[in-house]
C-alpha cells in the first residue's frame, strides 16, 4: 500500500454467503485477511471492486496499526472504522466522486443526496448514541439493511465517517488523517459531529 509505505501479506478468501456484506475481515489461522462475498462482488464492475477491495484492505491495516488501542464504546468504533476505511478507499483509489466511496454499489448519487438531507438530523442522532454499545444502535447506522436505518437510507455511519475525515482535510495531510491513532480520533469526533449537526 503505497500511500502509506506500508507493506502487508495477509490472506484473501473468495465466500458465497447469504449474507448482505460484499466483504468482511476475518481471521483464520491466526491470520488477519478479508473475505469478499462472491454472490454480491460479481455484479461489481472494476471501480465498485477498487473501492471495495481497498476498503477492506485498509481495515486490516488499521487494525496492524492500532494494534489493542480502540478500545471505546460500538458506535465510536464504529465511525472509526467504517469511516475511516472508506475515507482510505478514496486515497488508494482516488479519482471517484465521493458518494462513489460511500455508495459504491449505486448506479448515482441519490444515496449520497439523501444522505445530505439527513445528515442534520443523522449527526445529532449519532451523537446523542455515541456511548452506546447496544447492537441496534450500531445496526441502525451501519448495517446495509433499509428496515434497520429507517428514516434513513443505509450505513449513514459510513456516510458520517468519511465526512468527518474529509472535514479535516482543511488542517491536516489526507495521509495523516488515515494514519490518525484512535486516541486522537477520539478528541475531535465530538466536535466535528457537532459541527455537523449545525
Amino acid at each position: 500500500m503505497k500511500q502509506f509505505n506500508a507493506e502487508l501479506s495477509f490472506p484473501l478468501y473468495l465466500f458465497s454467503a447469504l449474507i448482505g456484506t460484499d466483504g468482511c475481515i476475518t481471521e483464520i489461522d491466526k491470520g488477519l485477511g478479508f473475505a469478499l462475498n462472491f454472490r454480491r462482488i460479481q455484479e461489481y464492475g472494476e471501480d465498485e471492486l477498487k473501492i471495495v477491495i481497498a476498503h477492506e484492505f485498509f481495515h486490516v491495516y488499521q487494525h496492524d496499526l492500532q494494534k489493542n488501542e480502540n478500545q471505546g464504546p460500538r458506535l465510536e468504533r464504529g465511525i472509526f472504522a467504517e469511516g475511516w476505511a472508506t475515507y482510505a478507499s478514496s486515497i488508494i483509489s482516488p479519482g471517484y466522486p465521493d458518494w462513489k466511496y460511500i455508495s459504491y454499489s449505486k448506479k448515482d448519487d441519490q444515496q449520497y443526496k439523501e444522505f445530505q438531507k439527513y445528515q442534520k438530523e443523522i449527526a445529532s442522532e449519532f451523537l446523542r448514541l455515541l456511548n452506546s454499545d447496544k447492537y441496534e444502535d450500531y445496526r441502525r447506522f451501519f448495517n446495509a439493511d433499509v428496515q434497520y436505518s429507517k428514516p434513513w437510507p443505509p450505513r449513514s455511519g459510513y456516510f458520517l465517517g468519511y465526512t468527518v475525515a474529509k472535514n479535516l482535510e482543511r488542517k491536516m495531510k489526507p495521509k495523516d488523517i488515515a494514519l490518525m491513532k484512535y486516541s486522537e480520533f477520539q478528541k475531535i469526533l465530538k466536535g466535528e459531529l457537532e459541527n455537523l449537526a449545525k
